[in-house]
């Protein structure tokens, strides 16, 4: 039940929250500016606040796949913390400490795109990278060939150009 609205604190004056201005500066993040009545600048502060709450609730999460075995985080610090373990887990995992492996990869299978698609749709990872490594050596070769060619072309083009300006010019 809300505090009646007739009741005022000893030695103060009812006023409207409607007639109370807010005279400092503009805060762009709360869409709030100089000249907004007090009703505008609480309501614009709760909504960032009801945001700020669904952010930080563990119910906003789904994190049932970081540790089943433990107990559930409480609050979003023991969330936050739980997920900084798991990924120094991770971190110590590797030999090298620089990659986060996915469960099952390298070894695991993943869809093809069409244009790399030789032994199926589904391949190993690392066929399937070592495919594109090919593919993409391979055009490389192309484009240096057909740099060339379009070089000796222009040669060829210039040289036929300069036979027609002296034919022409005699």
């Amino acid at each position: 039940m809300g505090k009646p609205k007739n009741t005022k604190p000893e030695g103060c004056v009812a006023t409207s929250s409607e007639c109370v201005i807010w005279e400092g500066p503009d805060i762009s993040f709360l869409n709030l500016c100089t000249g907004d009545t007090i009703s505008t600048v609480t309501k614009q502060v709760a909504d960032k606040v009801c945001i700020l709450l669904n952010y930080t609730s563990v119910n906003s999460y789904d994190f049932s796949c970081i540790d089943a075995t433990s107990c559930s985080p409480k609050n979003f610090v023991e969330l936050l913390q739980q997920v900084i373990n798991e990924i120094c887990a991770l971190k110590e995992a590797s030999p090298l400490g620089t990659t986060i492996a996915t469960a099952g990869c390298p070894d695991c299978e993943i869809a093809v795109a069409t244009c790399f698609q030789e032994a199926g749709a589904v391949q190993q990872l690392t066929d399937y990278v070592t495919s594109i490594g090919i593919k993409v050596c391979d055009q490389a070769v192309v484009i240096e060939t057909q740099s060339l060619a379009i070089a000796a072309l222009q040669k060829k083009t210039a040289d036929l150009q300069s036979q027609i300006d002296i034919i022409l010019g005699s």
